[in-house]
């Protein structure tokens, strides 16, 4: 047996499929502050896909994103359409929680139409306060996903923190669909 040609036949074999595996992902980045106009050519070279945040991303006091998504698009990029969720803190009772998470999906669907996205986009809410959640979140969450149609459609980001990495691709990330048919990325 010729152990150097089994050996690089395993080798081209095994770059063949990462290859093949490589052309099905996409490849996406998040910030939570714009990374400039100026930027986003050279982040096209690398990334097909860029988060969008419709509110203040977490632990921000403003949104650097907002007014941007033409000068995003125009680089190339699709997007993944996200919505800063509420802390624990935040919800105090049941009742309250209810409340706030119908209001958040109703300004998180209309920052989505005044940034120009499509009806039908599904905007991601993302939950940074993670772990076991209680009974103030789930409502929130549930309320905040019943957002009806022909509005902006909901999703749900499960994360875990600290993020293993600010780059990743979409199928590794696990997205909770809202609907039957919703689309995790648009682009």
């Amino acid at each position: 047996m010729n152990w150097r040609r089994i050996t690089a036949t395993a080798a081209l074999t095994l770059a063949c499929a990462t290859l093949q595996a490589q052309s099905d992902s996409y490849l996406g980045f998040d910030r939570n502050e714009y990374p400039g106009d100026d930027n986003l050519k050279t982040l096209r070279q690398t990334f097909s896909y860029s988060g969008y945040w419709l509110n203040n991303p977490p632990g921000e006091k403003t949104n650097t994103w907002a007014g941007h998504r033409m000068a995003t698009e125009s680089a190339g990029f699709g997007f993944l359409v996200l919505f800063n969720g509420r802390l624990y803190a935040e919800l105090k009772s049941v009742p309250n929680a209810a409340r706030i998470g119908r209001s958040d999906a109703q300004t998180a669907a209309s920052a989505a139409r005044r940034e120009g996205f499509p009806l039908a986009t599904v905007i991601f809410l993302d939950q940074e306060q993670g772990g076991r959640m209680l009974p103030e979140q789930k409502v929130y969450i549930y309320a905040w996903m019943a957002l009806p149609a022909p509005d902006s459609g909901p999703g749900f980001i499960a994360r875990a923190w600290p993020p293993p990495m600010t780059a990743t691709s979409l199928p590794q990330k696990i997205f909770v669909r809202a609907q039957e048919g919703a689309r995790s990325y648009i682009g």
